[in-house]
């Protein structure tokens, strides 16, 4: 059974896991939300891919922990593949935000026969 220091334990784990993932991310997208959101855009962004990063390994670790193994190691190991996996997500979830910010769509092809009408034909 998980006691309450095991449980405190594990979160301390996960928050400092999360804060040097988003330590090392504000680094590396810093340049690229101030180049791409001009003004308190690249604020705002920073502030919400760091609460993803926080919430979404918090989340899976509070659903998917429940204490019945009967070992430490166990319930350690099943937080630290939440945490990874959460993060996984969460890093997926950022990177698809900023690519479709930063990659304009390309337009839908045209197909032959709207690219190169008929004349129309008149009367006779």
């Amino acid at each position: 059974m998980l006691n309450f220091g095991d449980f405190i334990s594990i979160l301390v784990i996960n928050l400092a896991l999360s804060v040097l993932l988003i330590a090392w991310q504000q680094r590396a997208l810093g340049p690229l939300l101030n180049e791409s959101c001009p003004g308190s855009g690249a604020h705002y962004w920073r502030h919400t891919l760091a609460a993803l990063q926080l919430l979404l390994p918090m989340l899976l670790v509070l659903l998917f922990i429940d204490g019945d193994e009967k070992n430490a190691i166990g319930v350690f190991r099943t937080m630290l593949i939440c945490v990874v996996f959460g993060h996984l997500l969460a890093i997926g979830a950022i990177a698809k935000m900023i690519w479709r910010r930063l990659v304009p769509s390309a337009p839908a092809p045209q197909s032959p026969a709207a690219a190169n009408p008929l004349p129309a034909r008149g009367i006779r």
